[in-house]
């Protein structure tokens, strides 16, 4: 009797779409490198989310949250959607053969985005004006407010090593900018309080970016010189659906503490925000492994692949589901007990609603 060295049907298709593709092995590396990074960015998330809180106790806390809710509303607004088409059709270009089209498209997205990142700053300006006495003095507006550019700028920045297949530079700069923002905070409010928080991180994050900027133009030549936008024009109805969805999930999360920082209390703000921060922790490990993968998928897409489109995407589902099951498993016995050993008792009622916001978390993943 002979036996056949032929796999069985279904393992062998699994092989054939996830296996030998130069793509495909990309895409396996991406995720890998994607997954590791955002574990180690969400380790240094977890640090702050829990030393933050402990330094600057709730109402401080709700204080620095409000601002930074603000901050992080202008930098959504200001990427409008433009990371999508970033994914979706820079990076099959720039794997392709047509390196210069795809050199004025990202220039061009980039540019864009700074003169967004300026608009930010602007309205940021506008929005501390009327925020009563969140702001303090004259100083602290200016440098909030450049804070919004910076930050803006950065991520516009950042946002393009994805696009260019540099997954572990984008998720190292991620994971400066965590552990930045958790030296920047602590050490500030220790010193001098939280107005020296918000005066500190404007330069910060500025050294942050001059370091991005410096990492970018060593692989791709960006040339804001070469702005075209009607390369980036035949995107706009891509970007804005994609835009849609992300301004009215950051906006329900961050808006709400501000609200309540601003016409119920600080304390109350900042035992939302840390609840929120607990929510959004899932939903981010979550999401790094679906953006490792969005210009693999769209390199299938571009190429007309949908078999193995159909597959990784399934592949992306399954495991993304599976890492939510684990942690919220695993935060279920010891969730609580860390919560109530590490934060002071004013944040107690984040303790019993903290397994059931990552069950929430993980359905709405």
């Amino acid at each position: 009797t002979t036996v056949s060295d032929t796999p069985h049907p279904a393992s062998s298709d699994a092989s054939r779409l996830t296996g030998p593709s130069e793509t495909a092995r990309r895409g396996a590396g991406n995720f890998t490198k994607m997954m590791a990074g955002r574990l180690a960015v969400h380790a240094v998330l977890v640090v702050s989310a829990l030393v933050i809180p402990a330094v600057l106790g709730a109402e401080s806390y709700g204080h620095y949250a409000a601002v930074m809710a603000v901050i992080v509303i202008v930098q959504v607004l200001s990427s409008s959607g433009l990371n999508m088409v970033e994914i979706r059709h820079l990076a099959p270009m720039w794997r392709s053969e047509a390196r210069e089209d795809a050199i004025v498209l990202g220039s061009t997205i980039w540019t864009t985005r700074a003169f967004l990142s300026i608009a930010a700053g602007i309205v940021a300006a506008i929005w501390f004006g009327f925020s009563g006495d969140l702001v303090s003095g004259l100083a602290v507006w200016l440098f909030l407010s450049l804070l919004a550019v910076v930050r803006s700028l950065f991520e516009a920045t950042r946002g393009l090593f994805l696009s260019l297949g540099r997954v572990g530079t984008f998720v190292g700069l991620d994971l400066g900018r965590a552990a930045l923002a958790l030296a920047v905070v602590t050490i500030g409010f220790t010193l001098a309080g939280i107005d020296a928080v918000f005066l500190a991180f404007p330069g910060a994050m500025t050294l942050l970016l001059v370091v991005t900027l410096a990492l970018l133009v060593r692989v791709f030549p960006l040339q804001p010189g070469r702005f075209r936008w009607s390369t980036l024009s035949p995107h706009l109805g891509f970007s804005a659906a994609a835009f849609v969805g992300t301004v009215s999930h950051m906006v329900q999360l961050q808006f709400s503490i501000y609200l309540v920082a601003v016409h119920v209390a600080r304390a109350e703000a900042g035992i939302l925000a840390f609840t929120l921060q607990i929510f959004s922790f899932l939903r981010g490990l979550f999401q790094g492994g679906m953006a490792s993968l969005m210009p693999i998928l769209a390199e299938f897409d571009e190429r007309g692949d949908i078999d193995r489109l159909r597959v990784w995407g399934g592949m992306m589902m399954r495991y993304g589901a599976a890492a939510s099951c684990i942690t919220c498993v695993t935060w279920a016995f010891v969730g609580d007990l860390v919560l109530a050993t590490l934060l002071p008792a004013e944040f107690a009622p984040v303790h019993q609603a903290a397994t059931v916001i990552l069950l929430a978390a993980a359905f709405s993943c």
